[in-house]
């Protein structure tokens, strides 16, 4: 179980979201949610970090439980799926896209239609010289 100060610093963290309650008390009660949720520091630190990542606006108590959800199972005991994200909270893992390497012969060096021909015409008979 966190403490309240470790609980509020994560409060601080996700009041950065747009809407998110500027009241003491909301915020206390937020802080209370964290508590009851999360069992370590680690944890609390963990879910302000990924609603940050995950929303520009507060989307509210139940989908902070939600994103907490994703990866942990809440000290409470209460589990509730995402409304925002119906297929799932996304990945923590940054998928790379994999862009074929560019073909050097066929990037557009100019806007000139006249000299673009001539550019891969030149191209294209190099290529025919070591042959």
């Amino acid at each position: 179980m966190i403490d309240f100060q470790v609980a509020l610093r994560c409060v601080t963290r996700m009041a950065i979201l747009n809407y998110f309650p500027k009241e003491g008390d909301a915020r206390a009660a937020i802080a209370e949610m964290v508590i009851d949720m999360v069992d370590t520091p680690e944890q609390a630190m963990w879910l302000a970090r990924r609603m940050v990542e995950l929303h520009n606006d507060w989307p509210g108590p139940r989908e902070m439980r939600a994103v907490f959800c994703s990866r942990f199972r809440p000290r409470d005991g209460i589990e509730v799926n995402s409304t925002v994200y119906v297929d799932g909270i996304p990945s923590e893992r940054v998928q790379q896209l994999e862009l074929p390497a560019p073909n050097p012969r066929s990037r557009i060096t100019t806007a000139d239609s006249e000299m673009s021909s001539a550019i891969a015409l030149l191209a294209k008979n190099s290529g025919k010289r070591g042959a």
